[in-house]
Parts: C-alpha cells; structure tokens; sequence
C-alpha cells in the first residue's frame, strides 16, 4: 500500500525557516504576519523581490499551500484575514489587496500590470 503523504503546515513567521522544508528560499523579513497564519514551503518567496516595509501582510488564519507572491521590488501584497491560498499566483509590481475570507484556487494569477513598458 502506497504511503499517503500530505503537506506538513507551519507557523509563518517573518526570517524563520521552515523546519523539513525542500525549498531552501528565505521567509521574508519585511513582512507582517498574523496569529495562526501557516505556510507548506519557502518555494513560495522564490520570485519575491519588495524592498518595502512591509513588502508584504498577511492577516490572521491565513493558509498559503503552494502558492507564488512575486513582487518587483515597489510591490506589496496584502491578503486579509481568514484566507485560503491553493497554488496560486499573486504577482505585484505595486500594490494588490486581497480582503478578508478569500478563498483562492490553483491555477488563478492575479496581477496588477500587464508588464509592458
């Protein structure tokens, strides 16, 4: 019998590893986080890029399960309380607000620019 394995969720905190994680990318630390918010892997901050304070704000009882948040390096994210993020795309070059009980399936991308100059 095959061995069932399903993703192992953690507190996401600003510049803590995650522990057994695949991925070896960096949590953030220009990022706001709320209580009870947990993430399955660092893969998800490959393509974030934000200088900003925060960069990024995530409410309370968020789960973020394989998800991109991609920034350029003005952009900022901000997800509401409540949420749920499935492997989906997030991708700012400024600002995206998402509010709060949102759920998000995979395969949705949502951007604020068409990336043309």
């Amino acid at each position: 019998m095959n061995k069932v394995t399903f993703p192992v969720f953690q507190l996401l905190q600003p510049g803590v590893a995650i522990e057994g994680d695949w991925c070896n990318f960096p949590i953030p630390i220009n990022m706001e986080v709320g209580e009870n918010s947990v993430i399955d892997s660092s893969s998800a901050f490959k393509k974030f890029f934000s200088t900003r304070q925060p960069g990024l704000k995530i409410g309370k009882n968020v789960t973020l399960q394989n998800p991109a948040l991609a920034t350029e390096e003005n952009g900022y994210i901000e997800i509401g309380d409540y949420c749920f993020i499935s492997g989906a795309a997030i991708i700012a070059t400024t600002d995206i607000v998402i509010g709060n009980h949102v759920f998000i399936a995979g395969g949705v991308t949502i951007v604020d620019s068409d990336f043309h100059p």
